[in-house]
């Protein structure tokens, strides 16, 4: 493995806070290239200075939750109702399993005002992601905080749909999933896991 000259750039940016104050507002850019050996770390390091923020991921899954849990503060995160199913269904067993992350609350917002990826900080700064999680580290993408007035429209538009967004709640995998409809599980009322 090697350490590409923008993998270095990455690193040295991280290890420096690599946060510029301007007379406008801060600069919190990182590039993600998927040839960097350092990627994750990178990543990591970036979200761990959001402090207990709010990620805002449409296509979040459950494979990325122990890794918020471990190496984050953050503990709140909203997904879309254009998520799968079965992915829903994952990320209920992944907050009922998975050590610590009985602290995270994670909500379903409406898919069709939720499109683009963004980490409101503690500090309310926001920093867009270029990528899903899902996607980073297949395809070179960045993490950028943009000005101030961008930053509010974020800011405020996703904390509101965070107000109205529903709960997602932990299913362990051995419980019944309830029906939203009547809350009776499908034991209770029925049906099959084929139906």
């Amino acid at each position: 493995m090697v350490l590409t000259e923008l993998g270095k750039g990455v690193l040295r940016s991280a290890d420096d806070g690599y946060e510029h104050s301007s007379p406008d507002h801060l600069v919190a850019d990182v590039a993600l290239h998927p040839e960097d050996p350092l990627l994750y770390t990178a990543l990591t390091r970036r979200f761990a200075k959001a402090g207990a923020g709010l990620l805002v991921d449409p296509y979040f899954k459950a494979d990325h939750l122990p890794w918020l849990v471990e190496t984050t503060l953050l503990r709140r995160v909203m997904v879309t109702d254009k998520q799968k199913p079965a992915d829903l269904s994952s990320l209920r067993v992944a907050l009922a399993t998975v050590p610590g992350a009985n602290e995270v609350e994670i909500r379903v917002g409406d898919g069709k005002q939720i499109h683009d990826r963004c980490l409101i900080e503690e500090t309310r700064q926001v920093v867009l992601l270029g990528a899903s999680m899902t996607g980073i580290g297949k395809h070179l993408t960045a993490l950028f905080a943009p000005g101030p007035p961008i930053q509010q429209a974020y800011r405020d538009t996703y904390e509101r749909l965070w107000q109205s967004a529903e709960t997602l709640a932990p299913q362990h995998p051995i419980t019944p999933p309830r029906s939203p409809e009547t809350g009776l599980s499908r034991a209770q009322t029925g049906q099959t896991l084929a139906e």
